[in-house]
């Protein structure tokens, strides 16, 4: 394989040779970037290059997935042969999840579970990380509610040794931080091996075609088990029972392990209530790293408007400041 081939020119250009066992691995670093477009491949015609479904489509993106899990063996076997796995650290992400079982290529129309849900995985040795409890601060992140903008500080970091943030506390390179990327107005990731993401996280959903003069709009709050969203577009999407100016309750977690299910409810009062609690914890909590311009935006009063106005989020938030201060005097009783 020529990545492979590539790797022994480098331990060559060190005035090393490489051998079986990999002693004399090169130990200049190196960077290596590969864009897979095998998930794109079953809605190709590729005489026409054009997106549709063939009747065989089934068949071609599931050989589509078993092409990308034959490629990561083979990146992780040639690093293995090289004497270059221990020490490389891989990344990988998808830029949104799909939805190919129920509809052709539908994240261009409309969002569910699996869309919002883009795959991703890292994997960083041991004796690369900078400090004792990088590695099992990563572990603990996969379980929460993780985000495609955590990408950029998270690679950022490993591009400095691991060393953008200590313990939560940023130095060399404040950008990283979400809390001073909130003060520019921005809404900010956050470097997985150095934040613990909190339970209630809260991310915001928004996609490329609601930013531009199209009648087509796709909006989404999410926790890490339900996301709000909202729909308008020209026309409906029968295949995911989704109308043209509507709201949904959108399920993560086991649901989503069955490809057929739709994983969506309407909204009830119940998950009006509990929604209501997550705009509460965005904007009160600091849980989400977004600042003022974030909290105030268009985008959350759309949802507030959703969720009752303003008035039903007050007496939510009066709730919610009671548990809090009820919970911190539970605190300092135990301690006293």
């Amino acid at each position: 394989p020529l990545f492979e081939e590539w790797l022994s020119e480098l331990a060559q250009q060190e005035g090393e040779e490489k051998n079986p066992t990999g002693e004399g691995a090169a130990k200049k670093p190196f960077y290596a970037q590969f864009y897979n477009f095998n998930q794109h491949y079953p809605y190709l015609d590729l005489s026409s290059k054009k997106m549709k479904r063939s009747d065989n489509f089934g068949d071609k993106y599931y050989g589509s997935l078993r092409a990308t899990d034959e490629f990561l063996k083979s990146l992780f076997d040639i690093l293995s042969r090289t004497g270059q796995l221990e020490n490389t650290i891989i990344v990988g992400s998808g830029d949104h999840g799909e939805e190919p079982f129920k509809y052709r290529y539908a994240r261009l129309d409309t969002l569910n579970s699996h869309i919002l849900h883009a795959a991703a995985y890292v994997y960083y040795p041991r004796n690369l990380m900078a400090h004792e409890g990088m590695g099992e601060r990563l572990r603990r992140n996969t379980q929460m509610m993780t985000y495609t903008l955590d990408m950029h500080p998270t690679l950022l970091s490993i591009l400095h040794g691991g060393n953008a943030a200590t313990d939560g506390e940023y130095h060399d390179h404040p950008m990283s931080d979400p809390n001073t990327a909130a003060d520019e107005g921005c809404i900010s990731g956050i470097d997985l091996a150095a934040v613990d993401i909190p339970e209630d996280r809260v991310t915001i959903a928004i996609n490329l075609a609601s930013g531009i003069k199209r009648s087509l709009s796709l909006w989404a709050i999410s926790t890490k088990d339900f996301a709000l969203y909202h729909r308008t577009g020209r026309t409906a999407v029968s295949p995911l029972e989704q109308g043209s100016n509507d709201d949904y309750v959108l399920k993560y977690g086991s649901c989503t392990k069955d490809v057929m299910k739709l994983c969506m409810t309407d909204l009830s009062e119940e998950k009006e209530e509990y929604f209501r609690r997550a705009i509460t914890s965005l904007r009160s909590y600091g849980s989400s790293f977004v600042g003022e311009g974030v909290k105030k935006s268009k985008f959350v009063k759309f949802f507030v408007d959703i969720l009752g106005g303003e008035s039903a989020m007050e007496q939510t938030a009066d709730v919610m400041a009671d548990e809090h201060a009820a919970a911190k005097e539970s605190r300092v009783a135990f301690i006293e």
